[in-house]
C-alpha cells in the first residue's frame, strides 16, 4: 500500500489555541518533519478542518489521513495503514473515539477518513461548538474492550434501526461525524495499538509548559512518567540521541549534477561522513590526485563508520555488507540510520545510479581516494567557531574547493529544538560567510542545492 494506490491527501491540522503561540512553530515544523520520509504525500495544511475536507474530496484522493500540529510519528507507513485497517473493517473512519459527556466523538489528533462516503453523509463539521448539543442517529453500541482505560471503545456501529436522541454536554470535535456515520449505518474503528505505538502526541494545550521548558532544556522530564508528555518528550530526546550515536550506512541522496561542477577543478573536498556519497564526488576526473579530504561530523558514530571504511574496505562493493556487518557487530550501540527499508544491494545501485557509474568505475574512485590526504574531524558547523575551521579548509585551496553538507541543516531535531526558520538563517550566514571569506574558487552543495564561485 502507498499513497499513490490508495490517493491519499495528508492534512496537517493546527488546532493549536492561541495560549500555544510560542510553541506553534516548533510542534508544526516537527509534526511536518517526520511526515516525510521515503515516500512523498501530497500535503495540506490548515486551521479550517471541515472546509479543507470538502475540498480535498473534490481532488482526485479518495482518503485523507489528518494530523495534528505536536504529532511526532516514527514511521511514515502507519499514515496508509491507519487507511488500511479502517478498509479492513468496512469502516470510512479510523480515530481515536472517545466515549464521554453523552455521546462518542473524536480525539483530532490522528484520524483518515474516506472522503466519498464523508461527503455522502453530507461533510458534517468535525470542529467543535459550545453548549450542550443534541443527535437524533440509530441506536448506537459499542465494544465492551477499550484501547485504554474505560473510555476508548475499538468500535461503534449501529446497534438497531431505530433512530434515538443523544444529548451530549459539549459539541465535541467530530461528535456530529461519527453520528452521522451512525445514522447512515456504518461501523466506527478506533486507532489500533500497532499503530499508536508509533507515534507520539504532545497535547499542547495541557502540557505548555513541559514543551516550553523541553525546547529550552532536551533533559527535562515531564512529571508523570507515564503520561502521553514523558513519551513525547522522550521520543524528541531520542532525535538528539543520534547526533552521538547514529551514522549513515550509505547515502538517502542522490549524487547530484551540475554543469558548472564539471567545467570546475577542485583539489580540497570538505564533506560529512556520510555513506560513499564522499568516494562517488572526489573519484571523478576534475579531482586533483593530490586533493585534501576533510571529513566531518558532530556524530561519532559517522566519524567511527567513515573511519572504519577507510581502514577496512578495499572498494569492491561485493565486499560492502560484510564490512557493514563486522562494523555492526563490533558497534552494537551504534545505530545505522535509514537504509532498512531496501537491501543494501538496492541502496547501493541507487546511489552509483544516481552518480552514473559502475562498480568497476566506483572501484577507480575509491583506489583514487585511498591515495588522497583524508582528515576525520569531529565539528558541529552550526557552530560559527566550526564555520570558520571549514573556510580555513577551503582557503588552503589551490584550484577549488567543493564543500558538501548534505541535509546537515534539515534535520528532525532541528525541526523541533530551532524551528525551520532558525535554520534558515544559519543557511543565509554560511553561504554569506563562504561567499565573502573564502579567497577562491568554491561550490557549497547544500540539502540538493548548489552555489559558488568558480
Amino acid at each position: 500500500m502507498s499513497f499513490e494506490k490508495y490517493k491519499i491527501a495528508v492534512i496537517l491540522y493546527d488546532n493549536l489555541p492561541e495560549t500555544c503561540s510560542e510553541i506553534r512553530e516548533n510542534l508544526r515544523d516537527l509534526t511536518h518533519f517526520k511526515l516525510q520520509g521515503k515516500f512523498s504525500p501530497v500535503f495540506y495544511e490548515t486551521q479550517n478542518l471541515s472546509d479543507t475536507l470538502r475540498q480535498v474530496s473534490e481532488l482526485d484522493f479518495d482518503w485523507a489521513v489528518v494530523i495534528a500540529v505536536g504529532t511526532n510519528i516514527q514511521d511514515q507507513s502507519i499514515i496508509w495503514q491507519t487507511v488500511q485497517y479502517a478498509m479492513d473493517h468496512d469502516s470510512p473512519l479510523s480515530g481515536h473515539i472517545l466515549d464521554r459527556g453523552g455521546y462518542y466523538h473524536l480525539h483530532p489528533q490522528w484520524f483518515a477518513i474516506e472522503l466519498q462516503k464523508y461527503k455522502l453523509v453530507n461533510f458534517p463539521g468535525f470542529e467543535e461548538v459550545t453548549g450542550t448539543l443534541t443527535m437524533t442517529t440509530k441506536e448506537t453500541q459499542r465494544s465492551s474492550d477499550n484501547m485504554h482505560d474505560d473510555y476508548t471503545p475499538s468500535w461503534i456501529m449501529p446497534k438497531t434501526e431505530n433512530l434515538v436522541d443523544y444529548t451530549s454536554d459539549h459539541g465535541y470535535f467530530g461528535i456530529q461525524v461519527l453520528s452521522e456515520f451512525i445514522k447512515a449505518g456504518y461501523k466506527i474503528v478506533n486507532v489500533p495499538s500497532s499503530i499508536r505505538q508509533k507515534k507520539f502526541y504532545s497535547y499542547p494545550e495541557h502540557n505548555l509548559e513541559d514543551i516550553r521548558k523541553l525546547i529550552a532544556d532536551s533533559s527535562h522530564e515531564p512529571a508523570d512518567p507515564h503520561g502521553p508528555m514523558w513519551w513525547f518528550a522522550k521520543s524528541v530526546r531520542e532525535l538528539k540521541k543520534n547526533l552521538q550515536i547514529g551514522y549513515y550506512v550509505l547515502n538517502t541522496e542522490i549524487l547530484y549534477f551540475n554543469q558548472t561542477f564539471h567545467d570546475m577543478k577542485f583539489d580540497c573536498f570538505i564533506g560529512v561522513c556520510s555513506g560513499i556519497k564522499p568516494v562517488c564526488i572526489v573519484g571523478q576526473e576534475n579531482f586533483s590526485d593530490n586533493t585534501s579530504v576533510y571529513l566531518f561530523d558532530i556524530s561519532p558514530a559517522a566519524l567511527s563508520w567513515q573511519q572504519y571504511l577507510f581502514d577496512n574496505w578495499d572498494g569492491e562493493l561485493a565486499n560492502f555488507e560484510s564490512v557493514y556487518n563486522q562494523f555492526a557487530s563490533a558497534n552494537p550501540d551504534l545505530r545505522p540510520i535509514y537504509f532498512m527499508n531496501d537491501s543494501l544491494r538496492t541502496n547501493i545501485n541507487r546511489v552509483l545510479d544516481s552518480a552514473n557509474i559502475s562498480a568497476m568505475d566506483f572501484k577507480r574512485h575509491w583506489d583514487k581516494y585511498k591515495k588522497m590526504k583524508v582528515e576525520f574531524v569531529q565539528l558541529d558547523l552550526l557552530q560559527d567557531t566550526s564555520l570558520r575551521t571549514v573556510i580555513s579548509w577551503a582557503n588552503t585551496s589551490l584550484t577549488g574547493a567543493y564543500i558538501w553538507t548534505s541535509n546537515l541543516f534539515n534535520m528532525d531535531y532541528l525541526s523541533f529544538f530551532k524551528t525551520n526558520r532558525w535554520t534558515q538563517e544559519k543557511i543565509q550566514n554560511l553561504e554569506q560567510q563562504l561567499e565573502s571569506k573564502i579567497s577562491g574558487s568554491y561550490m557549497l552543495e547544500n540539502c540538493g542545492k548548489v552555489m559558488g564561485r568558480d
